[in-house]
């Protein structure tokens, strides 16, 4: 899929009816996906999503892949996967062909084995059985395998476009706290403040993170949905959410696209909010 937003229904759908999934999503030729997510926001939504391997299909080569993929292992310890076309279509006549043989396919799927250390491999459009072959017959000619999963030292946080590394320290990012009062209406130190003057602060300031509180929230919890796709649209970076309504932190889980932060105010998370987390977003970072 190469849109975040179709990619989360998916995986929401499929965890639904108590299936395991893997998740691959399609970039365009400049890396990026049609909703304009990176090979890092990515990874770091299916993480948050809790898959259980995921990463690259479609649209392009072992070549052209290759370096999306390897970006993707650096800042993951989640197991990846990978699914290339046999090159790029050409139409010949009547018929549509790929530029890639069997054998041409697998040595450049070698080259990603040993730079990227995909878990999975395979074929997407213009393989067939005989280019599994031909894989599987490289995979066996790889010495050291599987090779250990290096990424993921640090820990990612992201929204629809842009990561963040997450120090663990709010004194090491550029962050503003805001209360969301309704859809329309927050509050910035003790000022109201609305949506659009918010995202212009935001861009002059060069925030990084917005923790925002829902607690002081007088809206229906149903319209959280709306405030957070809008929230999403204007700001580009991660969202650290608190709160301890579990409707409202229902629809923030259900509808954020990324891996966001939750700040927690007890020692526990209460059973509520973290059944919340868990059905939608496992994967939230925790401070």
């Amino acid at each position: 899929m190469n849109d975040l937003r179709e990619l989360k229904a998916a995986v929401l759908a499929a965890k639904s009816c108590n299936l395991q999934v893997m998740a691959e999503a399609t970039t365009m030729e400049n890396g990026y996906t049609l909703s304009g997510a990176s090979p890092e926001v990515i990874i770091a939504t299916l993480e948050g999503l809790g898959v259980l391997a995921g990463g690259l299909n479609c649209g392009f080569g072992p070549s052209e892949l290759k370096p999306l993929l390897t970006r993707m292992s650096k800042v993951t310890s989640l197991p990846l996967v990978i699914q290339p076309n046999a090159g790029l279509p050409q139409v010949v006549g009547e018929d549509t062909v790929y530029s890639l043989s069997e054998q041409n396919f697998a040595e450049q799927m070698r080259e990603i084995i040993q730079d990227a250390h995909p878990s999975i491999v395979g074929g997407c459009c213009g393989t067939n059985p005989e280019y599994t072959k031909a894989l599987r017959k490289i995979i066996d000619s790889i010495p050291n395998l599987p090779f250990p999963q290096t990424g993921g030292v640090k820990t990612l946080i992201a929204d629809r476009g842009r990561e963040v590394w997450w120090t663990g320290n709010w004194d090491e990012h550029l962050f503003l706290n805001v209360k969301a009062f309704n859809g329309k209406t927050m509050c910035l130190n003790e000022t109201t403040i609305d949506l659009f003057s918010l995202t212009e602060l935001v861009k002059k300031e060069k925030v990084e993170i917005i923790r925002l509180d829902f607690d002081a929230w007088e809206d229906r919890s149903s319209e959280v949905k709306e405030f957070i796709q809008e929230l999403q649209l204007y700001f580009t970076g991660p969202l650290s959410v608190k709160g301890k309504n579990p409707e409202v932190l229902s629809g923030f889980f259900r509808y954020y696209l990324g891996k966001p932060l939750y700040e927690k105010t007890d020692a526990q998370i209460p059973v509520e909010i973290q059944k919340c987390i868990d059905k939608y977003l496992p994967g939230t970072v925790i401070c």
